[in-house]
């Protein structure tokens, strides 16, 4: 708590800086919008509620800003109220953890995004710009926002099994855990995008939240992420939820989803897990700024290494949580008992290690050979803290998809009773959006 708070003051304090330094001019173009096209989109996006409110399903295609604008005017009224809650969210941890008023978390995300912006490619750009002229709200607003998930922690967890192991089908679990006081929940949606250049996907995620976290695309990829910090961590790089973004819309095999996550300047620590049905291939990547390490499922280098006696390899199965199994990556991790000042590795510990990890693969081995969708969310509720936001199993091309229940009480019994995973899951299969969805 004390490193954060330290880190999050000295970034206000750099800003500050910056400022003064005369690199203001340079801030005002990375919040400033690209160009846009001239005049509005002609095409409209699809908007339903086929489980009720208030899981939206958003249908948007075409260049970068028509999916911006189509989005942003078919569900303003909810990316306004989505903005406002996770902005006020972030505005009540500046004033919890730092000490400062609550409006330091504008600037303070000012700067995260200006750090940001040079590593970010121009069409994410032109659709962040559709997206605030289509719903009539700021740029700045928007890039606020694209600049939380690289400020904040979350700890989560997740698995893929192929088919040697599911007994069935590949089977990939995500379960985001983050913010669920925030009720950014009340606005969750799928995004089901037809891109003018790319594959056509779906992105699980919240009204007006272009990055991703959770999706899957028309050619059977599927993604996750967990938090794993890390004292190498930096802010001049790609986000990486616009790396998930490109893996969803550019990856055709797991080696591009694979080069995609690891390419050019990375920016936190994270246990990307990804899983590609039509290959029956899954794979976990570890990465920090400076380094990354890629496992197969049953990968014997996971028992084999200086960490290997936290390690439960299980075969045809890739098993995360919130710290990496690379010793190199592990040496400089801040995340679940990591030490990067001490000599040696420490031992992994908390709920990151004991729930999300060993209790995962625990549950994983007791079902090897009999993985399917029912047996993935027992797994995710057995394992879902009271953060539990959202929970996701794909099945190619189907994907179950579980939000938490908007909070009317903060305690932890009513955030217990709200996870995602104690949740209906709700079933869609990309080939009612997409007919030309390969078959499994």
């Amino acid at each position: 708590m004390a490193r954060r708070r330290a880190a999050l003051l000295a970034l206000a304090l750099l800003l500050l800086a910056a400022v003064a330094a005369g690199l203001g001019r340079s801030l005002h173009r990375a919040l400033t919008p690209p160009p846009a096209p001239h005049g509005p989109p002609a095409t409209a996006a699809r908007v339903s509620y086929p489980y009720g409110p208030p899981l939206a399903v958003v249908e948007v295609a075409g260049e970068a800003y028509e999916r911006g604008y189509q989005q942003g005017r078919a569900v303003a009224a909810r990316i306004r109220a989505g903005y406002g809650a996770i902005l006020a969210h972030v505005a009540r941890g500046v004033e919890e953890r730092l000490h400062l008023p609550g409006w330091c978390a504008g600037p303070l995300l000012d700067f995260v995004w200006w750090r940001l912006a040079p590593y970010v490619p121009e069409w994410f750009r032109e659709e962040m710009a559709g997206l605030a002229a289509g719903a009539g709200i700021p740029y700045r607003t928007v890039c606020r926002v694209h600049a939380i998930p690289t400020l904040t922690e979350r700890g989560c967890a997740s698995f893929a099994a192929t088919r040697s192991a599911a007994g069935g089908p590949l089977i990939h679990l995500r379960n985001l855990d983050w913010a669920v006081e925030s009720n950014i929940q009340r606005y969750c949606q799928l995004t089901v995008v037809r891109p003018a250049r790319g594959l056509p996907f779906v992105n699980v995620g919240w009204s007006g939240f272009l990055g991703a976290v959770s999706g899957m695309n028309a050619a059977g990829l599927s993604i996750a992420e967990i938090t794993a910090r890390s004292a190498a961590d930096r802010l001049a790089g790609r986000p990486m939820v616009v790396r998930l973004r490109e893996v969803l819309q550019e990856a055709r095999t797991l080696e591009e989803a694979v080069a995609i996550l690891t390419r050019g300047r990375r920016t936190h620590g994270f246990n990307y897990v990804v899983a590609s049905a039509l290959e029956d291939a899954a794979a976990a990547v570890e990465v920090n700024a400076e380094a990354y390490a890629r496992f197969a499922p049953g990968d014997p280098r996971e028992a084999a290494g200086a960490t290997g006696r936290w390690a439960r390899t299980l075969p045809g199965v890739v098993v995360r949580a919130s710290f990496c199994l690379d010793p190199r990556l592990r040496a400089a991790e801040r995340a679940v008992g990591g030490d990067p000042e001490r000599p040696g590795l420490e031992p992994p510990r908390g709920a990151g290690y004991r729930v999300r990890y060993r209790r995962q693969a625990e549950l994983l081995a007791g079902r090897l050979g009999h993985l399917d969708v029912a047996a993935a969310e027992a797994i995710a509720r057995a394992i879902a803290p009271a953060s539990n936001l959202q929970s996701v199993v794909y099945r190619f091309p189907e994907l179950y998809v579980a939000n938490a229940a908007p909070l009317t009480r903060f305690d932890e019994q009513a955030k217990w009773a709200a996870r995602a995973a104690a949740q209906p899951y709700r079933r869609f299969d990309l080939r009612a959006w997409f007919p030309e969805t390969a078959a499994p």
